[in-house]
C-alpha cells in the first residue's frame, strides 16, 4: 500500500471519528479532546527530550487543565492542583539539575499554553452562544462546567437534568465548523498548490507549500465559511463567515509553519506516529490548535450561532 492510499484511508476514518464524537454528545466530544490533548502533550515532551514515562506524565498533567469539563472540580481548583504539582516538580529539578531545569520548565510551560489552553477554549465553543450573545445561563442552557453537576462524571442531582446523550443547547455547529474549515483550508491549499503552485511560501520551513496554494486555500475557505453561515447558522451576514473562513486558513497555515519550525529545530521529520501516513498528533492538529484560539476569540466579539432553544439540540 503506497503512502497516498494509506493517508486517504486513515484520514477517512479519522474524519468519521471526529464527526461522530462531535455529533453524538458533549461527553464523546470531551473524550476526543482528552485523547488529542494527551497525545499532543506526549509528543511535545518527547520532542523536548523527555523520556517516555516523563512524556506520559506530562500528557496526563495536561488533563488537569481540562478536568473541570468532566469532574466536579472548578477551573480554579484544577489550576490550584496543577500549580502545586508544578511547584513540586520545579523545586525537585532545581535541586537536582540546577540551570538545566530552567529550559525544561520553560519548554513544558510553553507546551501547556500551546496545547491545553486552546483545547480548553475549544470545548467552551459548545456553549458559545451564551458567551457571545451575553444571554444569562438558564436551567436549559448547556454549560460544560456545570453539566450536570461539575462535568459528566459528577452525580446526577435529579431527573430534571439532561441525560448524558441529550444535553439541550449543546452546540455541535461551532465545534464541527472548526474542523470543517481546517480541512477545507488544507484540501484547497493542496489542490491549488498542485495545479498552480510555483513560488514557495517558506522554503526553509515547508518546501511544498506555495503562495498560490496559500491564496487558493484562503479564498476558497472564505467561500466555505460564508456558505456555512448562510445555510446552517442562518446568519445572513455572509461576510462574517467569509472573514472567519479566511482567517482560519491564514492562522491554520501559521499553525502548520509553527510546528514545522519546531521539527526543523529538532531535526525530525514527524512529531510521532499518531495516525498512519499522517505522522504524529501535533502534525495532524497543528492548524487545529491555532484555529481553536481564533474561533473562541472571535466568538466573544460577535455571535456565530443560531438563537438559543429549550428543546433537544440539533446538529447546527
Amino acid at each position: 500500500m503506497n503512502n497516498f492510499t494509506l493517508r486517504a484511508i486513515s484520514g477517512f476514518f479519522y474524519a468519521i471519528a471526529v464527526i461522530g464524537c462531535i455529533l453524538l454528545s458533549p461527553a464523546t466530544l470531551a473524550i476526543l479532546m482528552f485523547v488529542i490533548a494527551f497525545f499532543c502533550a506526549f509528543e511535545w515532551a518527547r520532542i523536548h527530550d523527555a523520556n517516555k514515562p516523563s512524556a506520559m506524565g506530562f500528557g496526563l498533567y495536561t488533563w488537569l487543565f481540562l478536568s473541570p469539563f468532566v469532574t466536579a472540580l472548578t477551573p480554579l481548583q484544577a489550576a490550584g492542583i496543577a500549580a502545586i504539582i508544578a511547584l513540586i516538580w520545579i523545586t525537585h529539578r532545581l535541586f537536582t539539575q540546577g540551570i538545566a531545569a530552567l529550559n525544561r520548565a520553560k519548554n513544558l510551560g510553553l507546551g501547556i499554553l500551546y496545547i491545553a489552553l486552546p483545547i480548553y477554549l475549544f470545548l467552551l465553543l459548545a456553549q458559545s452562544q451564551h458567551l457571545a450573545s451575553g444571554q444569562p445561563h438558564t436551567p436549559h442552557a448547556f454549560n460544560y462546567l456545570t453539566w450536570p453537576s461539575g462535568g459528566f462524571l459528577g452525580p446526577k442531582p435529579g431527573p430534571e437534568w439532561p441525560a448524558i446523550w441529550n444535553a439541550p443547547n449543546y452546540l455541535r455547529g461551532p465545534v464541527l465548523m472548526v474542523f470543517i474549515l481546517i480541512w477545507s483550508s488544507d484540501t484547497f491549499a493542496y489542490l491549488t498548490g498542485r495545479a498552480f503552485g510555483k513560488n514557495p511560501l517558506h522554503a526553509e520551513l515547508s518546501p511544498k507549500k506555495t503562495w498560490e496554494g496559500f491564496f487558493g486555500g484562503t479564498l476558497l475557505t472564505a467561500a466555505v465559511g460564508a456558505y456555512i453561515f448562510w445555510s446552517f447558522f442562518n446568519i445572513h451576514n455572509i461576510w462574517q463567515g467569509a472573514i472567519l473562513g479566511a482567517l482560519m486558513s491564514v492562522f491554520g497555515t501559521a499553525g502548520d509553519l509553527f510546528e514545522s519550525a519546531l521539527k526543523r529545530e529538532k531535526g525530525i521529520k514527524d512529531s510521532g506516529k499518531f495516525l498512519p501516513g499522517h505522522g504524529g498528533a501535533l502534525d495532524r492538529f497543528d492548524a487545529f490548535i491555532f484555529g481553536c484560539v481564533l474561533v473562541w476569540a472571535l466568538a466573544q466579539i460577535w455571535p456565530m450561532t443560531q438563537p438559543a432553544v429549550t428543546g433537544p439540540a440539533i446538529p447546527f
